[in-house]
Formats: structure tokens, C-alpha cells, sequence
């Protein structure tokens, strides 16, 4: 009973952080349709009779402001963490809001909250889809031993450094950037390019991290350590990038 009831609070804890992650994931998408129904509602409301153009103008402010507290919020942040206010987007398009506002014309500083709203949500959905890509390729890219080329004997690859040689056979993964010593192989980069291209590679050619040995067997000369490769490197940009 005690098993049961542990593996019963691990899987609520489980569910209740992929619910807390929905939530999350979820939230940019029902701010920019809020921005959107409330820019159509004070644009479209005085002509249409539906609103009077005092309520109007007055929903119009409340959605400038609704959408430029996020922006707010994330100038203030990035400001206390460098000491100091970076003039990028953001900062940009505050001050286009603002102004404005200070103008008169409330229907442009809705307009301009809502289109930035959803271009982030394009920037944020292009930035998973390219995340789970890179996440998807270095995972396959890296199991937890590979082959020394001298004797076969396996070796972890927090062990690996630029100079070793490893072996690479048919149906492996190659497990850093490195070149072809010896042999002869049909390999698919399908999983970096994401387009399936075989090709034949012998001494002297280029191999990334991420390539399928199809065919064959070759020897590879690491460049650089497997946590280097320009894979698991891109991986981390775009994780960085999307903190």
C-alpha cells in the first residue's frame, strides 16, 4: 500500500507540473486573443452602434495597457539584472505606445500591443518547434559510451577528448564533429538537415555529430570534445535564447 501510495503522489505531482506546464504554455496565446477581441470590440463597437465612442476609446486604453504590461514587466527585469536599460524592441515599442496614447490615438497603441503580441507568439512557436528539433537530434546523437577505434573497448564520452578515435558501424550514431581516419561508410544527416541524403564518406571527410552510419564502417578523429559539437552548442543557444 505504501508503494501504491507513493507511485500514486509521484504520478499527481507529475500530472499536476504537465498542467502547471499547459497552463503556462498556454498563457501568451489567451493574452494575444484578449488584446485582439478587445481591440476589435473598442475599434469596431462605436461605428456598429455596440459601444458609444467614450466606451470605446475607454476599452481601446484598457487594451493598450493590458499589453504593455508584459512589456513593462520584462524591460523592468532585464534592467535590475544588468544595471542598466538595453534600447531594443521592447524599449521600443514602449515608447511607440506611450506616444501614442499621449496623442490621442488610443486605436494605434491598441493596434501596436496586439501586433506585437503576436509576433511573439510566431517567435515563441518557431523557437520550440527549432528547441524540440535540437533537443530531438542531440538525444539521439548521444548515448552514453562509444568505441575506441584501437581496441573496440568502450569509453564514456565525458572521457573523449580532440585527437581520440572511435569506431562507427552501421545502424551508430556519430557522437561528436570530427573527420574520417579509416574506411569507408554511407551515413544520413537526416537528423541535422531533416532531409533523407545519403552519402558515402572515407578518409579525410567531414562528420557531424548527429549523422547515422547507414553502411560500412569508418574510424572517426574527433575535433572536439561530444559536449562541443556544433549540435549540442546549438542546442544550448536556443535554450538560452528562449529564457
Amino acid at each position: 500500500f505504501q508503494l501504491l501510495s507513493e507511485r500514486g503522489a509521484r504520478a499527481a505531482a507529475d500530472g499536476a507540473d504537465s498542467d502547471a506546464d499547459t497552463l503556462g504554455a498556454a498563457a501568451p496565446y489567451a493574452h494575444a486573443a484578449l488584446l485582439w477581441l478587445l481591440l476589435a470590440l473598442g475599434a469596431l463597437g462605436g461605428p456598429f452602434g455596440v459601444l458609444s465612442d467614450g466606451a470605446g476609446r475607454r476599452v481601446l486604453i484598457a487594451c493598450a495597457l493590458l499589453g504593455l504590461a508584459p512589456i513593462a514587466i520584462s524591460i523592468a527585469r532585464v534592467a535590475l539584472a544588468a544595471r542598466a536599460v538595453a534600447i531594443e524592441m521592447r524599449a521600443l515599442m514602449l515608447a511607440a505606445t506611450v506616444g501614442a496614447m499621449a496623442v490621442g490615438e488610443e486605436c494605434d497603441a491598441a493596434l501596436l500591443v496586439s501586433l506585437f503580441a503576436a509576433a511573439q507568439l510566431v517567435e515563441h512557436a518557431a523557437m520550440a518547434r527549432v528547441g524540440a528539433a535540437l533537443r530531438s537530434a542531440t538525444h539521439l546523437a548521444q548515448p552514453s559510451t562509444a568505441n575506441r577505434a584501437a581496441d573496440g573497448t568502450a569509453v564514456s564520452l565525458s572521457e573523449l577528448r580532440a585527437g581520440d578515435r572511435i569506431a562507427l558501424r552501421a545502424g551508430e550514431q556519430c557522437l561528436a564533429d570530427g573527420r574520417v581516419c579509416a574506411g569507408k561508410a554511407v551515413v544520413s544527416d537526416a537528423a541535422l538537415t531533416g532531409e533523407h541524403a545519403p552519402r558515402t564518406v572515407s578518409a579525410g571527410a567531414p562528420l557531424a555529430a548527429g549523422a547515422l552510419v547507414l553502411h560500412g564502417y569508418c574510424e572517426l578523429e574527433l575535433d572536439a570534445p561530444p559536449a562541443q559539437s556544433e549540435l549540442a552548442l546549438a542546442a544550448q543557444l536556443v535554450a538560452l535564447a528562449q529564457t
